[in-house]
């Protein structure tokens, strides 16, 4: 059975967290859902949402190496990085960029849609 990813879904709200940053750098930090509609039912059954456990996140700015993380058990993820835009890679999905500020801790959730068919 082959799946693809159709869908993906950030929701980006910048604020401080409990894990905030040195004040030269910022972070980024979220979690990671998977969402798969597949099945015999399917479109007519609701979709499955889970955590997504060890996805990789790889962060790239223009000029620098990628800095990349993984999500824990609970699809969550933190990362330190320098102030600056960089392009997001989430699994196998580029979603988009994310600015990062000094001092702050953006949070990023991510959705990943898979539909096997």
């Amino acid at each position: 059975m082959l799946s693809r990813v159709v869908a993906v879904v950030a929701l980006v709200t910048a604020l401080s967290g409990c894990n905030a940053p040195s004040p030269t750098t910022g972070a980024a930090s979220g979690q990671v859902t998977i969402r798969s509609c597949a099945g015999p039912g399917w479109p007519k059954t609701p979709c499955q949402v889970q955590q997504a456990q060890g996805t990789k996140l790889t962060f790239q700015s223009h000029g620098r190496s990628p800095s990349t993380t993984s999500t824990d058990r609970k699809g969550r993820y933190f990362i330190n990085l320098a102030p600056g835009t960089y392009a997001v890679t989430v699994g196998f999905a580029s979603p988009g960029q994310v600015t990062i500020s000094s001092g702050k801790t953006l949070i990023a959730d991510y959705q990943l849609t898979v539909i096997a068919g």
